[in-house]
């Protein structure tokens, strides 16, 4: 067996042995590689702003629908509440579990909260959920979704 006669090295390893027969072709372009359905938050409402509050530390907050529910052990959460602020320590933006009347029912911040940016929309994606505005792709934010 020579080195050069590629006869007898078509579809084999370096070693020489056979590869693993794969299960299949791979997908076609484009199509669905098996990832789960999408998760959407819906924007359900702006949330009013503390004026108070406001001048001390700016912040926006809105309430959103999430579909499929966030899902943990200890609790499930049909709604969110964002809360984008920025305090004395910086930028952060908060993930809160909350009921359809905009009531906080978490203990705490839920994944995709986040410091260094004040940003909705990235603090769903983070937690695994694509922003969708009821009133059409602009939205009452602008095109990208930011306050």
């Amino acid at each position: 067996m020579s080195d050069l006669d590629p006869t007898t090295h078509v579809g084999r390893r370096p070693d020489g042995s056979a590869p693993r027969p794969t299960a299949g072709p791979p997908p076609a372009r484009g199509a669905d590689r098996g990832r789960a359905p999408a998760k959407k938050a819906y924007l359900v409402r702006p949330l009013p702003l503390d004026p108070t509050l406001l001048a001390i530390v700016p912040h926006t907050a809105s309430l959103y629908r999430m579909d499929p529910p966030m899902r943990f052990t200890w609790a499930c959460y049909d709604h969110a509440i964002v809360l984008a602020q920025h305090d004395h320590i910086g930028p952060h933006t908060l993930v809160m579990g909350a009921d359809a009347d905009a009531n906080i029912t978490s203990l705490g911040d839920l994944p995709g909260s986040y410091d260094g940016a004040m940003d909705h929309v990235e603090a769903l994606r983070r937690a695994g959920y694509e922003v969708v505005f009821e009133d059409g792709p602009h939205g009452p934010f602008g095109e990208d979704g930011r306050w």
